[in-house]
């Protein structure tokens, strides 16, 4: 893929997509806007682990308290990537914008492992090639917004 990653002098990150990473990228946040129950989805199960194991009662709380918060900001984290997606490149973003957007990809590779079976490190090899580069991809651009997010420390 021809994606440009790059930490500015000014501070922010411009980010430059090929036409088959955008399309791409669209369709995961379609995927994470489409998920379903924890109960029946595997992506959504990885997505809301119990914030508290073994005690569900403290678990149910702190979901009932914090769900909105968490899917306001989930929402805007995908808002920020769909726009970034819509614009001319090179695309610049701020500080926390770029960390919105490697949420969004973060989550994307969670929920895509998780309905592709992957449980443990030897599932990936059992992956078809689509499924392999699919997650690659997408670990790929969590690395190299890490990399020029950590340039702006």
């Amino acid at each position: 893929m021809d994606s440009q990653i790059t930490a500015t002098e000014d501070g922010r990150i411009a980010l430059s997509f090929h036409r088959a990473e955008i399309v791409f990228l669209g369709e995961m946040v379609e995927m994470l806007e489409g998920m379903g129950d924890v109960e029946d989805d595997p992506g959504a199960a990885r997505l809301n682990v119990p914030a508290y194991l073994g005690n569900a009662e403290a678990a149910d709380e702190f979901r009932n308290v914090m769900e909105g918060e968490m899917k306001e900001g989930r929402d805007n984290d995908r808002k920020i990537l769909l726009d970034v997606l819509a614009s001319d490149p090179p695309a610049l973003v701020g500080h926390e914008q770029a960390l919105g957007i490697l949420r969004v990809v973060n989550e994307a590779r969670l929920v895509l492992a998780a309905r592709l079976g992957i449980e443990v490190e030897s599932d990936y090899e059992a992956l078809d090639v689509e499924g392999a580069i699919a997650l690659h991809y997408l670990g790929l651009l969590i690395e190299d917004l890490t990399y020029e997010l950590s340039r702006l420390l």
